[in-house]
């Protein structure tokens, strides 16, 4: 089930937030699934992302870059060092405000973003269902949220 990550992360962070909600299913299941859920306290990408990488890497190996939706987040950074390694931040005007795109050494992770206001019931659902890998599409996990 979802697991957590308690490194210290961007200096924002370190006020919202002490881990890293994100749950990540096991490799191997339906690719037209998400690979799992990540629930960030907010929608700052420089507080929230540091502790995604971190809890990413012993997974999926250093984390080389992140998309995420322009619209939905705040902080339009480009770069983000984490670790003393740089993490390319990508925006784009079309992915999914429900997901956050994650490349690394060994894979990619599309993960859905449940939004940090969500109610703790509702976000531990959503992240159990991206855990099972068992939506299809994640605006239908949302709209159940």
């Amino acid at each position: 089930m979802p697991t957590e990550s308690t490194e210290p992360t961007h200096p924002d962070a370190a006020k919202a937030a002490p881990s890293t909600r994100l749950a990540v299913h096991r490799s191997g299941a339906d690719p037209s699934t998400v690979d799992g859920g990540w629930w960030p306290r907010s929608w700052n990408a420089a507080a929230e992302l540091p502790g995604l990488v971190r809890a990413l890497a012993p997974r999926i190996g250093p984390v080389g870059s992140v998309v995420l939706n322009r619209a939905t987040w705040t902080g339009d950074i480009e770069r983000l060092s984490v670790d003393g390694r740089t993490v390319r931040v990508g925006w784009s005007d079309t992915l999914d405000p429900a997901l956050a795109v994650v490349a690394a050494e060994r894979g990619r992770l599309e993960l859905l973003v449940v939004p940090p206001p969500c109610a703790r019931e509702a976000a531990e659902r959503l992240l159990g269902e991206a855990w099972r890998g068992t939506n299809a599409l994640p605006a239908e996990i949302l709209a159940g949220g």
